[in-house]
């Protein structure tokens, strides 16, 4: 009986939500993990004291009555779920960008190379923005650039990125149509010999 609850139990565990190995989404140990890249004066750190604090600091200063131009990189791979997990892969994240003297930046999230979000951003201080998009389970190439588009002056702009997230969220079965009519049966007879030792000797 013992042996057969178990099994049962195991099936109900295949379906549902899967963790993915995403590192240090939460940069609580700086950028390990991750992979940096910057253009022109772009620059990539972990920011202690930003906000939030412990987090990806994406930011461009300028020279002397230069403008802030460039970009700055973040990128990671990992899996999400097994390769032949047939539910979807919700990725999500938040940032925060301020920029000075009007100066527009724009970030942009990509996975495996296209585009999952972009949006400008000039405002001194901006929200938070929650992104969030679905894709399937498997492995995948994770990249958030922010770069500079146009405007400001003697002062630069940043970008914060925190909680990166993903999880292989499988599809539940339908309860009726868990399992065949006749395997069901089975177990209903099954469970039933288990629990009365009489009914057992009937059907023999």
């Amino acid at each position: 009986m013992r042996h057969l609850l178990l099994t049962i139990l195991a099936l109900g565990l295949l379906a549902g939500s899967a963790a993915a190995q995403v590192t240090n989404g939460t940069f609580d140990s700086g950028l390990t993990g991750w992979a940096t890249a910057a253009t022109v004066n772009g620059s990539v750190a972990w920011d202690t004291f930003g906000f939030p604090a412990n987090s990806a600091r994406l930011a461009a200063t300028n020279p002397p009555l230069g403008l802030p131009v460039g970009s700055a990189t973040i990128t990671q791979s990992f899996g999400c779920g097994g390769s032949f997990d047939t539910g979807s892969c919700v990725v999500s994240l938040d940032y925060l960008v301020s920029s000075s003297f009007n100066a527009v930046v724009r970030v942009e999230v990509k996975l495996d190379g296209n585009e999952m979000w972009s949006s400008d951003h000039s405002a001194s201080w901006g929200d938070v923005v929650p992104v969030s998009f679905a894709a399937p389970c498997g492995l995948h190439h994770l990249e958030v650039t922010a770069t500079y588009q146009s405007g400001g002056f003697h002062a630069g702009w940043a970008c914060w990125v925190d909680n990166v997230r993903a999880e292989c969220v499988r599809p539940r079965p339908a309860h009726r149509s868990a399992l065949p009519r006749d395997m069901a049966y089975r177990m209903r007879l099954i469970l039933t010999i288990l629990s009365n030792p009489a009914a057992s000797s009937r059907a023999k």
